[in-house]
């Protein structure tokens, strides 16, 4: 169930993601660090 859980969350955050990469990409590499995704 967790993993389940934690893959639907991913996703949606993914999602979110997908749709602030347009307007924020530097900011969400920068904050995130180049090597976590």
């Amino acid at each position: 169930m967790a993993e389940t859980a934690s893959r639907l969350l991913f996703n949606r955050i993914k999602g979110e993601t997908q749709k602030a990469e347009l307007y924020e990409i530097p900011t969400i590499f920068t904050q995130r660090g180049s090597g976590e995704l």
